[in-house]
């Protein structure tokens, strides 16, 4: 279901997507953003190139440690990578283009740092969007809750649960974003079934789990009315 900004007041989303945990894509939200216009791989490059961002693969392959999968070195330290270098990473085919799980950016203190803080005045929460409990733990308490996410085609976060019960609205500047949701109560075996090629990172996933029936899992999807929406 994708509805413009204009066709839809913070109550009417409340009743008609939030309480009933129904997904929609709102166009419009972002049109007079600075973002929509600042946020180009020149600009970022000519603002923000020298400032390290913290990238991380598609999603851990196998027999590789999990916390070095997710930009942390073998001591549990970020790693971060210069944006113009990974800018140049995404743009050649030889590298962003090929890679079988590809680096994207997936920084979730953009917004606090220095050198990058000012990112974070050219955007604003959307209305709908507004009422934030964890306010009320305060800033130092509260879990990362700002993310900032760029990357290659085929890149994309693998198969999860988001943490700690939170719910995140993801809006899209530039190119496309597809999603797979499922309800509650979906088997796992469904999600993720023990067939060879078949692995959590998105690439990976989305090809292979669309490529082919899978019987049972397939009657489920129907059933539960499993929906993909895509963004862009």
């Amino acid at each position: 279901m994708a509805l413009g900004v204009c066709d839809l007041t913070p109550q009417q989303f409340v009743e008609r997507y939030e309480r009933p945990r129904i997904p929609v894509v709102i166009t419009g939200l972002a049109d007079e953003w600075p973002a929509g216009r600042e946020w180009t791989p020149e600009r970022l490059a000519q603002v923000y190139g020298s400032h390290k961002f913290k990238p991380r693969p598609a999603w851990p392959r196998q027999g590789l440690a999990v916390r070095r999968a997710v930009g942390s070195d073998d001591d549990g330290y970020a790693v971060r990578l210069r944006l113009d270098w990974f800018l140049r990473y995404a743009a050649a085919g030889h590298h962003g283009g090929r890679d079988d799980s590809p680096l994207y950016v997936f920084d979730g203190t953009f917004a606090d740092r220095e050198g990058s803080s000012g990112m974070r005045r050219d955007y604003e929460v959307p209305i709908y969007f507004r009422e934030d409990l964890f306010n009320h733990v305060g800033e130092r308490r509260r879990p990362p809750y700002r993310w900032l996410v760029m990357g290659p085609a085929r890149s994309g976060s693998g198969l999860h649960i988001d943490p700690l019960a939170t719910s995140a609205w993801n809006t899209l500047l530039a190119g496309h974003k597809r999603w797979a949701l499922f309800p509650p109560g979906t088997p796992r075996c469904h999600v993720l079934p023990r067939e060879q090629g078949i692995e959590r990172e998105a690439v990976s996933w989305f090809s292979k789990r669309h490529g082919g029936a899978h019987g049972e899992r397939e009657r489920w999807a129907a059933r539960s009315e499993e929906p993909e929406p895509q963004q862009g």
